[in-house]
């Protein structure tokens, strides 16, 4: 069950889920978001907040990463990236050690199912593209320094890195 209301430490009404029909900037984790967010109803007020960053649990956990549980973090950590997408971590963010996770890229789905070139295709999230990315052309994000997560087809002819994916989504 979703929750449709919240009360948040980051803002002071209250904040209803609701579904924008235009990019904003998540005020929590930083980052672009389209779609079913965490809303102030205040006209005076542009607050937005991505469900994952409204509701977020203090510990959490991906299969990426066996045995190794995440702490929630509300700011950011100036020059570290997030091991998934590759962007900067500015705000709300996921920290174990040294690997830092956005609240939306830690809560990705494990398979994505879209159509390419009239036929069904299933894209499956995995640590590292297998080949380049069809959309940036490189198999490596961030200039080589992060190999960046990737959806990849099951015959390994498809592969879009997580970053790419996510701005082709806006």
């Amino acid at each position: 069950m979703k929750i449709t209301e919240i009360n948040h430490f980051n803002h002071h009404h209250k904040l209803k889920l609701s579904y924008s029909g235009t990019p904003y900037q998540c005020d929590g984790c930083k980052e672009l978001g389209f779609g079913s967010c965490y809303q102030c109803n205040n006209e005076k007020c542009d607050f937005h907040l991505h469900e994952n960053c409204g509701v977020a649990k203090p510990i959490a956990t991906h299969s990426f990463f066996k045995n190794i549980n995440f702490k929630y973090e509300k700011k950011g950590k100036q020059g570290k990236t997030c091991k998934a997408c590759g962007k900067d971590v500015q705000g709300f963010m996921y920290k174990s050690k040294e690997t830092y996770l956005h609240p939306s890229c830690l809560e990705l789905p494990s398979t994505l199912n879209g159509n390419f070139n009239g036929r069904s295709l299933r894209l499956n999230l995995k640590v590292k593209a297998s080949t380049k990315c069809l959309i940036c052309q490189n198999k490596e994000i961030s200039k080589g320094k992060l190999k960046g997560w990737a959806y990849i087809s099951s015959c390994g002819k498809h592969c879009y890195h997580v970053g790419c994916v996510n701005n082709l989504n806006l």
